[in-house]
């Protein structure tokens, strides 16, 4: 099955700053413990998941082990990370299996206990990955409320890989008590059941019952230091795998809170020509509600947006649709926004056949109202060859 994974990680430790200016980051941030969880895209395998626990020490002092959803596990031997000033990610690094990976592009959010990188390694896998900070003092009782689930799922019996997105709502024991997924073509499962449990550390233990009989099972999984924002993997009664990203609900919100810069990271399907990849880019939104950017692709190739817009509910929901000039219109199917105001999830679906799962991380100033909330936790690359991979 899957017989190799690689994964590269970087990560800071919370400033002590005023909210309302841009984050300043050193190179003594990288250190921490960290929890990355990935999906990569081999041109052989094609798409699968996996996840690592980190300890980084020290800029060039990285342990750790890699685990894929077959089980198998890898060993971190060597690596190099640095951090600039603005939060962008680089480095590279290599496993005891002789691989070498090299961050093409990737940030840290502005509360510095999230980020988001994609990469290439040596034997052309592309990665798409999201790392979380560990922290202390969570219990359950922290995941009670109602949750926007966003993922990636490779269903075996298709055979077909798409997204889903969806609602779940968790009580105080962590029961889960009721839930709707879609997927880009409008079907819709409900979540009939399941049972959410938190670590002290933060680590997600969960199952997920669906209607029709199957069940699906957290491989591993991490809630943010905030307790807003989960990322975790899993496996399910019917062989699929699932990467999935979790935002919680309940906070306010005003148009203004979506204008500013912001860096994303993409995930896209073309399932039309049996593409999977990464892009990432950057956008603006102005106080109209208009977006601009870019996109850059494996390949270096760089395209323009046209024609965007964006608008954000008092809910957090986001909407929007943009031109990709030279490629087709992209529409975001949904959207959301973290309470923190500092990330962004979506996914969306274009006229070229294509879809996305995208996530966000503000660059530019946190919205005025924005406040310190540590959750009571602890605290630019060579161009690669374009690698096109068939949908397993």
């Amino acid at each position: 099955m899957i017989k190799k994974a690689l994964i590269l990680f970087f990560g800071v430790f919370l400033l002590m700053t005023t909210w309302v200016q841009a984050e300043s980051f050193e190179e003594s941030d990288v250190l921490g413990d960290w929890h990355v969880y990935a999906m990569d895209v081999d041109p052989t395998l094609g798409p699968y998941w996996f996840y690592a626990n980190l300890s980084i020490t020290g800029p060039t002092d990285v342990s750790g082990n890699i685990a894929a959803a077959d089980g198998s596990t890898m060993e971190i031997t060597n690596g190099v990370a640095s951090i600039a000033s603005d939060g962008h990610l680089s480095g590279s690094f290599t496993t005891g299996a002789g691989l070498t990976g090299t961050v093409i592009n990737g940030l840290q959010d502005q509360l510095h206990t999230i980020f988001s990188y994609v990469s290439v390694d040596t034997q052309n896998v592309l990665g798409f990955a999201i790392g979380v900070k560990a922290g202390k003092g969570y219990k359950t009782a922290d995941m009670a409320g109602e949750w926007r689930y966003y993922g990636i799922e490779i269903d075996p019996n298709l055979p077909g890989l798409y997204w889903i997105t969806g609602d779940g709502e968790v009580d105080k024991d962590g029961i889960i008590t009721s839930g709707t997924y879609s997927g880009a073509d409008g079907t819709k499962i409900d979540l009939t059941g399941g049972q959410f449990s938190l670590s002290a550390n933060g680590k997600v233990n969960a199952t997920f019952e669906f209607d029709g009989g199957i069940t699906s099972q957290v491989a591993d999984g991490m809630v943010d230091i905030q307790k807003t924002f989960a990322v975790f993997v899993t496996t399910n009664s019917a062989g699929g795998l699932g990467f999935d990203l979790a935002l919680k609900k309940g906070g306010t919100y005003q148009p203004s809170d979506l204008e500013g810069n912001w860096t994303f990271y993409n995930f896209t399907i073309d399932a039309i020509n049996e593409l999977v990849y990464w892009v990432y880019g950057t956008g603006t939104v102005d106080e109209g509600g208009n977006l601009t950017g870019s996109y850059t692709g494996p390949d270096s190739s760089v395209f323009n947006m046209s024609n965007g817009k964006a608008s954000l509910s008092a809910t957090g929901e986001i909407t929007g649709s943009f031109t990709i000039d030279g490629v087709g219109n992209e529409t975001i199917q949904s959207g959301f926004m973290d309470q923190n105001k500092s990330i962004i999830v979506f996914v969306g679906t274009s006229d070229t056949g294509q879809m996305d799962l995208g996530i966000g991380l503000r660059t530019s100033d946190l919205p005025a109202s924005q406040s310190k909330d540590d959750g009571g936790g602890d605290g630019g690359s060579d161009s690669v060859c374009f690698i096109s991979s068939m949908i397993h």
